[in-house]
């Protein structure tokens, strides 16, 4: 399933969004709005459901980004780490 291409996503995750599509859009459009006008229950429902509905498929994701030799050595040998602002000012540095 590639997120960026409709055509591949699973048949009932689709109807199912279809389904759903006016109560999650209005949901975004109120996004930062001091009076909601999607009730939160019902949001949360619907949430629960597209989880529901996608239970049965793998959906795989990808993060990219640039590593130097200095950066995959240092995963080589001391791990993957959360970034913070010594690994910041080391990478930038290197």
């Amino acid at each position: 399933m590639d997120p960026n291409q409709e055509r591949t996503w699973p048949a009932d995750a689709l109807t199912y969004l279809e389904r759903h599509h006016d109560l999650f859009l209005d949901r975004e459009n109120q996004s930062g709005s001091a009076t909601p006008t999607v009730d939160s229950d019902e949001y949360e429902r619907a949430l629960y459901g597209l989880r529901a509905a996608l239970n049965g498929h793998s959906l795989h994701g990808y993060r990219c980004t640039r590593l130097t030799t200095v950066d995959i050595a240092h995963v080589l040998s001391k791990g993957t780490q959360l970034p913070n602002a010594a690994m910041l000012r080391r990478r930038i540095q290197d």
